[in-house]
């Protein structure tokens, strides 16, 4: 059915014809954020482990390191975990998670296997060119291995998404996290390893957990009679397109390291990279659960007469969820790390209400791409992505030689902000979906509201700390207001809350 027709269809179908689905992703979205919330936990439990155990200057090596693993991997993987979603429901349903792990598992090996090894050989060379002169050529050693078994624990996980089982997804990401967490607890603080110590629980923890689950996974599915060379071509020819797209993504969140590394010093890092990692749960509670469950949500919709619809109601919740969440962290951030962390570390607040908004943007930016990634037209997102990130790195070198941390974060800011109105022209003119933009827009304008309220208040008194909670508090009262909630959405809501107190409904509606 044409798109047009679709969307004609659907606006005559009552609010509750899509709720099943919306549901669905919600719980499915629930289920992958507790998850990354526990991830995100772990790691907050790590920092006063690593501000007392190591030096700023390591801090700031710690975190180059990071940003060489998510490069690596995207590198690794080259868009074939999405491509594995557009061709799994296009399968055979007997025989696609054998012709999906196979065929999936081969193309990552064809990637990710030279590019290990070549980090591999050239770690002497490299590593004072990337983490600086200190740098030990056995953290890239590390890191090569730890990134070809990274790569290929990908395949389960993107298995359990596949099948729609956010449980077993999430019990393989929160094993791989509590692993990393002891050992990097034991090597850290325990022996007294420092930065190799990160780097070696990062390396055996995913080995361990590979041996655990991929190589079971490996042994039920993995079938050299099913690898169809044209199977793999086809996951390729999507998957390469997003590559730059996702080049560009690491340059907007990760590439202002090495430039502060340069033009700065590595207590820039340090403390730069601890305000990110505050912004940052914006990514790990909101983007990354809710892209995790909106591809199979996405692509096993698209066929639905209601498509168009309910990708539109969906997203308004994810944002609503999504500003929230960038309004808490913002406004709380200040508190937070002068509680868990030591006076040398207390100035990186300063960055986080920027990255967080940051990542509130590259939220609207992924639920405006659906039009582009449910027509193949997979280039068109590699375009928008990739002119944001040519941007983030001139305003890199514009910006942090004079601004350094401040400097690095209103790069980012500026470059995400590029991103939804780029994102929409190219999307809405490939797949037209009807987003609620006058529901979208309240909700920036409270925030907002809510935000300079926040501001008042001084920092760790009892009052001001207060205003802040009570300023996030009265958010979704200052929603209802201003008019954001629907009939069907408040009634939802009021019984959900009955059931919760296991009060009777009231059949009247009164």
């Amino acid at each position: 059915m044409k798109s047009g027709a679709r969307a004609q269809l659907a606006g005559t179908l009552p609010p509750a014809a899509d709720g099943a689905q919306i549901r669905k992703l919600a719980g499915h979205t629930l289920t992958y954020g507790v998850g990354a919330a526990a991830g995100k936990l772990l790691g907050l439990l790590l920092v006063p482990v690593y501000t007392r155990a190591v030096s700023t200057d390591q801090y700031g090596a710690i975190a180059l390191l990071g940003v060489l693993a998510s490069v690596l991997l995207l590198l690794s993987t080259c868009g074939i975990t999405t491509a594995f979603f557009k061709f799994y429901y296009r399968q055979p349903a007997p025989a696609r998670d054998r012709d999906l792990v196979t065929n999936a598992t081969l193309a990552v090996l064809a990637f990710a296997l030279p590019l290990s090894l070549l980090l591999g050989l050239l770690a002497r060379p490299l590593a004072p060119l990337l983490l600086g002169p200190g740098a030990s050529p056995r953290w890239l050693v590390l890191l090569a291995a730890a990134n070809l078994v990274e790569a290929l624990l990908l395949i389960p996980a993107t298995l359990y998404r596949a099948q729609e089982r956010p449980r077993a997804y999430v019990e393989l990401s929160v094993g791989r996290l509590l692993l990393n967490f002891g050992l990097n607890v034991a090597l850290v603080a325990g022996l007294n390893l420092g930065v190799l110590g990160v780097v070696m629980g990062n390396a055996v923890a995913p080995a361990l957990l590979y041996l655990a689950v991929g190589v079971p996974m490996l042994g039920r599915l993995f079938s050299l009679r099913h690898a169809r060379p044209g199977l793999v071509a086809q996951m390729v020819r999507y998957g390469l397109p997003l590559v730059p797209a996702g080049l560009a993504l690491w340059a907007l969140n990760f590439s202002d390291r090495f430039f502060l590394e340069h033009y700065a010093s590595m207590r820039e890092v340090g403390l730069y990279s601890l305000g990110y990692a505050f912004g940052f749960v914006v990514a790990i509670a909101a983007l990354f659960p809710f892209q995790t469950a909106w591809s199979p949500f996405m692509f096993s919709l698209a066929d639905r007469p209601d498509a168009e619809r309910a990708l539109a109601q969906a997203a308004t919740y994810f944002l609503a969820f999504t500003v929230v969440l960038v309004l808490a962290v913002s406004v709380l951030s200040r508190d937070l790390i002068r509680v868990i962390s030591p006076p040398p570390y207390w100035e990186a607040y300063r960055v986080v209400p920027k990255i967080a908004l940051a990542y509130g943007l590259l939220g609207l930016t992924l639920v405006l791409c659906s039009g582009i990634l449910l027509t193949r037209r997979s280039e068109l997102a590699g375009l928008v992505y990739g002119s944001a990130g040519a941007i983030n790195l001139g305003l890199n070198i514009a910006l942090i030689p004079r601004f350094h941390q401040q400097g690095a974060a209103w790069a980012t800011l500026l470059s995400a902000a590029i991103l939804p109105p780029s994102m929409y022209v190219f999307a809405q003119r490939a797949h037209p979906i009807p987003y609620e933009w006058p529901r979208l827009l309240r909700l920036g304008g409270c925030a907002l509201a809510c935000y300079l309220v926040a501001l008042q208040g001084p920092d760790l008194l009892w009052w001001g700390v207060a205003l802040r909670l009570g300023a996030v508090a009265a958010f979704p009262v200052l929603l209802y207001a201003a008019g954001f909630y629907r009939h069907h959405e408040l009634a939802a809501g009021r019984e959900a809350l009955l059931r919760a107190l296991a009060l009777p409904a009231n059949p009247g509606g009164k």
